[in-house]
C-alpha cells in the first residue's frame, strides 16, 4: 500500500470514527432516522424509479419465525407478467444486495436507454418477474434480529410458499448473490437455475476489505452510524463500486435506505457475518450457474471471487462485463439483461 493511499485512509477512518462519536448526542436531540414509509415513499418519488411507480408495488402477507417467534409480514414485491417469449419459464426471482431494495433492478425489468442513448427491452418482456423487499431492507417491516444470510433465505422461501411458487431461477446480486447461493444448495428442487451477479461468498483478507466496512463490524457506536451518515458519505462510499462516477439517484436510494435503523442494522449484521463461513457447501451447487461480473469490480474482484465461484460450481460459465464495477444492474443494465436472456435460452 502507498504512504499516501494509507493517509487517505487513515485520515477516512479517523473522520469515520469521530463522525459516530457525535452519534448519540443526534440521537437524544433529533430522534431516530426514517421510517419505512418514508423510505418507501422517497423512493418511489426518484425519477429512475418512475417505471415501477407506473407498474405499482404489489403486497403479500407471510407468516415467518426468525428466532423470536412467529412474525406476520407485509411484503412490497414487485410482480411482472412476460409480454411473450419465454413464458414457459419458471418465474425469474431477484435478489436484492445489502443496502439494496427491489428498486435497484427497475433498468433490469423494464429496460431503457443504455449509455449510448439505444433503446434496449428489460426481462419482464420475455419472463415473469418477482422482486421483493427483504427484511431488513428497503421497506419491509423489521424482523426479529440478528439478520443473517439464512434468516433471508427461510424468508425467501416462505415468500415462494405465500404465492405457491415451486421452483424459480434466482438471480441474486453481492449479498442478495450469497443468498441465493445458499437458497440453491439448501433448496435445490426450488431452484431451476442460478444466476451471481457480483457476489459476496468467500473469506476475504483484511486488506480487501473497504475501510468503510471495517467500522461498521468493528467499531462500537456503528449501529447509531446511519443517524450521523449524510449524502456525501453515502456517495463516497459508494465511489469504489462505480467505473463511471456514482449516479445522482443511486446515491440518493441508498442514503435513503441507510436511514432507516432497521436497514442500517440489517447492513452490520450481514457485514459481520459475510467471513466466507459458507464457503465450502458452494462446489455442491448443481445448478447451471451463470456468473455475471463486471470487470473492475472493487468489492469482490474477479480474480478474488469470480474466479473461485467458476472454479467451484462444475456446471458454471463467467461472463465479464466490461468497464463495469459492482453493480452492473445500474451502470450496465442493457449487458445484463442479454447475458441472462442468452443464458436462460440454452437448452
Amino acid at each position: 500500500m502507498s504512504p499516501s493511499l494509507k493517509n487517505s485512509l487513515g485520515s477516512r477512518c479517523a473522520r469515520l470514527c469521530r463522525d459516530l462519536g457525535q452519534v448519540l448526542l443526534i440521537g437524544l436531540l433529533f430522534g431516530c432516522g426514517m421510517t419505512k414509509q418514508e423510505v418507501r415513499e422517497e423512493l418511489l418519488l426518484l425519477e429512475k424509479n418512475r417505471p415501477i411507480r407506473d407498474a405499482g408495488v404489489e403486497t403479500v402477507s407471510l407468516s415467518l419465525d426468525l428466532g423470536e417467534g412467529p412474525v406476520t409480514f407485509d411484503v412490497p414485491y414487485l410482480h411482472q407478467k412476460p409480454k411473450g417469449g419465454a413464458d414457459d419459464q419458471p418465474p425469474v426471482l431477484l435478489i436484492h444486495g445489502t443496502p439494496s431494495t427491489l428498486f435497484t433492478w427497475v433498468h433490469v425489468v423494464f429496460g431503457g436507454e443504455d449509455a449510448t442513448g439505444r433503446t434496449f427491452s428489460g426481462l419482464a418482456d420475455q419472463f415473469e418477474i418477482l422482486a421483493p423487499d427483504f427484511p431488513g431492507h428497503g421497506s419491509t417491516a423489521p424482523a426479529a434480529g440478528p439478520y443473517t444470510f439464512d434468516k433471508l433465505v427461510a424468508f425467501a422461501m416462505a415468500f415462494l410458499d405465500a404465492l405457491d411458487i415451486e421452483e424459480v431461477i434466482v438471480v441474486g446480486h453481492s449479498y442478495g448473490g450469497e443468498v441465493a447461493w445458499r437458497l440453491a444448495h439448501k433448496h435445490p428442487t426450488r431452484v431451476a437455475r442460478l444466476v451471481l451477479m457480483d457476489a459476496s461468498g468467500y473469506r476475504r483478507p483484511r486488506w480487501e476489505v473497504p475501510i468503510e466496512e471495517i467500522i461498521l463490524k468493528e467499531h462500537p457506536l456503528a449501529r447509531w452510524g446511519g443517524l450521523a451518515t449524510s449524502l456525501e458519505d453515502v456517495e463516497e462510499a459508494l465511489e469504489i463500486s462505480f467505473v463511471h462516477g456514482v449516479p445522482a439517484d443511486e446515491a440518493r436510494e441508498n442514503y435513503f435506505l441507510v436511514k432507516n435503523d432497521d436497514n442500517w442494522e440489517a447492513m452490520i449484521d450481514l457485514a459481520k457475518e459475510e467471513e466466507g463461513l459458507a464457503e465450502a457447501t458452494i462446489g455442491s451447487i448443481r445448478q447451471p450457474t451463470l456468473l455475471l461480473w463486471g470487470s473492475e469490480d472493487g468489492n469482490f474482484p474477479v480474480a478474488l471471487h469470480a474466479h473461485r465461484f467458476a472454479n467451484d460450481i462444475e456446471d458454471s460459465s463467467l461472463v465479464l462485463i466490461p468497464e463495469c464495477g459492482h453493480y452492473p444492474q445500474v451502470e450496465k443494465p442493457a449487458a445484463v439483461v442479454s447475458a441472462i436472456a442468452e443464458f436462460l435460452a440454452r437448452p
